[in-house]
């Protein structure tokens, strides 16, 4: 039907031969386009382009397309050396294998890659790559290493892995979204016990866990529980975003980097909000004494200003006066500036901003931001203990 209405619209005859032609090339569009999706609108717009059309697939790509606007970016995920191949993925690399296969097969090809050859699950291909984040991007703490991960060599945990993402993918994504917000936290809770496996392996990685939490984290956003969204969304930042991908500047992390300075934003009533919060919930999660005092000690203007810089410093090179998420980042950047008696504070941000691989800008980072974001992130799995794991 659509070659027909192709053949019309472009004054040819719709005969046999003309119509053939035209699906012909309806085939090619569609095969060599890029769909460009959106979390909350799904697929917005069809994007050809001849010579990115013809970069290769693969489940461990060393490139990206990132789309600024109406325009195509191609980005290096990792270090490509001269002769080597650009490579990017079809699909989402995170999914199981039996999904990536699905979303694959419009393309008539079997992905050869170690990811697919071997089914390795994310903390093993983490494990297997160079880390590549540079000082004042990364949020996870030094301690905190991919191939210490017992997902990376135990064969039991692999396996749990492999089968229980498979079933919980299924599972979850089987569940219809309602919209009233009761209605919708019953169903975080199915979604959370469909997971269950997966949690109690420590496999917080493997989706679709991240894609739950995330989840959870909007839930508690839009009913007004901003610290609890704040705490979520710092845990999906460290326990899982990290070893999914791999480049700190990937749309994924960055746009979750946007939304703890966002949530920050929304926690303006001063530290007494997480304080308080964590009062609540260290009374029934057994949040230990060290992340109840660093976070009521939190200076959450600073940190919301500096996770706004990381943003910035993942914008396309070249492109970041028209990135969407830059031009916001900037925004609140411009309203935190203008607030009066933070001369100390910017004097010391202002020289991380300088100079961020220094011994003294990599202290102030590890202490301002990785420790702040540690601390929350500990908050959210008290959260996840008191709200949903008694449902598991």
């Amino acid at each position: 039907m659509m070659a027909v209405a192709g053949c019309a619209f472009a004054g040819m005859a719709a005969g046999e031969e003309e119509v053939a032609r035209a699906v012909g090339l309806l085939c090619k569009i569609q095969t060599n386009a890029f769909h460009r999706y959106d979390a909350d609108l799904g697929q917005v717009g069809i994007f050809l382009e001849p010579t990115l059309a013809m970069a290769n697939h693969s489940c461990v790509p060393n490139a990206m397309v990132q789309f600024v606007g109406r325009t195509a970016v191609l980005r290096a995920e990792r270090q490509i050396e001269a002769g080597d191949e650009i490579e990017i993925s079809y699909t989402d690399y995170t999914y199981p294998l039996a999904r990536r296969k699905e979303a694959l097969s419009p393309y008539c090809f079997e992905c050869c890659c170690p990811r697919c050859k071997d089914n390795l699950n994310v903390y093993q291909v983490c494990a297997a790559s160079r880390d590549i984040t540079p000082p004042g991007l990364g949020l996870l703490p030094a301690t905190s290493k991919a191939r210490d991960h017992p997902a990376v060599n135990d064969p039991m945990k692999q396996a749990l892995a492999r089968a229980a993402g498979e079933s919980a993918t299924r599972s979850t994504e089987a569940r219809a979204s309602p919209e009233s917000l009761p209605e919708r936290r019953n169903m975080l809770l199915a979604q959370y016990r469909d997971c269950k496996d997966l949690i109690s392996g420590d496999l917080w990685a493997v989706t679709p866990v991240p894609q739950v939490l995330t989840e959870i984290s909007i839930f508690y956003a839009e009913d007004g529980n901003f610290p609890f969204a704040l705490a979520m969304a710092c845990f999906v930042a460290t326990k899982c975003d990290p070893y999914r991908y791999m480049a700190p500047f990937h749309p994924v992390r960055a746009k979750n980097t946007f939304m703890m300075a966002k949530l920050l934003a929304n926690t303006a009533g001063g530290t007494a909000a997480l304080g308080n919060s964590v009062k609540s919930v260290a009374t029934k999660a057994n949040l230990d004494s060290k992340a109840q005092e660093m976070l009521r000690d939190i200076d959450q203007v600073s940190l919301c200003q500096m996770l706004l810089t990381m943003v910035l410093r993942s914008a396309p090179v070249g492109y970041a006066a028209e990135w969407e998420l830059g031009v916001a980042a900037r925004e609140m950047l411009r309203d935190i500036e203008e607030l009066p008696g933070r001369d100390k504070e910017l004097s010391l941000i202002k020289s991380w901003i300088g100079d961020p691989a220094g011994d003294q800008s990599k202290a102030f980072f590890d202490y301002a931001v990785v420790q702040q974001v540690d601390a929350l992130a500990s908050l959210g799995r008290a959260v996840l203990k008191m709200d949903f794991d008694e449902g598991v």
